[in-house]
């Protein structure tokens, strides 16, 4: 016997396209371009990149600027935190004075500065710093390349002090330098 399709008793057979159902098609229409419209800003805003856990998409994200004037046995400082492992660069200019020196430090590196600058016991292997993104001495502009840093909290500074590699001219006058900086992430 050959095989048949059977319908139970009382019930009409389904011929009907589910496309032909009236309001099926216009919501699938929807449903296709609200997705089509979020893949384009997903990618479009670095979405895989980000996914993937590699940063921010090539975009670079400004963690610290600065312009300030660094008067002689000073330092100014800023923290700034990276809430996920970043590639990072700095750039900076000496606007007016005397070279200073610019120095990156771990969290761990600040604390320390904090505590041995008090003290009075520096040397250069006290202090935990991120060589590739900081100069000895800054007399005109320094651009760092890009350099991988953890999640964590980083301490930029510009030293205009007698503790680190450039200290400020021994004229008897107080000295002061303007320095322009800033530090990008991606």
């Amino acid at each position: 016997m050959p095989d048949h399709e059977a319908e139970a008793p009382g019930h009409e057979p389904n011929n009907k396209n589910k496309a032909d159902t009236p309001g099926y098609s216009i919501t699938n229409a929807i449903i296709g371009a609200l997705f089509i419209v979020g893949l384009i800003v997903f990618f479009a805003t670095g979405g895989v990149s980000r996914w993937l856990g590699g940063g921010s998409g090539g975009a670079e994200e400004m963690i610290a600027e600065m312009t300030e004037t660094v008067s002689e046995d000073k330092y100014y400082y800023q923290l700034f935190e990276l809430n996920r492992p970043a590639r990072v660069k700095v750039k900076a200019e000496v606007l007016n004075g005397p070279p200073v020196e610019l120095i990156m430090l771990t969290e761990r590196g600040w604390n320390t500065w904090q505590t041995v600058v008090s003290s009075g016991t520096f040397t250069a292997d006290t202090v935990e710093i991120v060589p590739d993104l900081g100069v000895g001495s800054l007399a005109t502009t320094f651009e760092s390349g890009w350099v991988r840093l953890g999640k964590g909290t980083y301490c930029v500074m510009v030293d205009n002090t007698d503790y680190g590699q450039t200290i400020p001219p021994m004229n008897f006058e107080v000295d002061e330098t303007e320095v322009r900086l800033t530090v990008v992430a991606k």
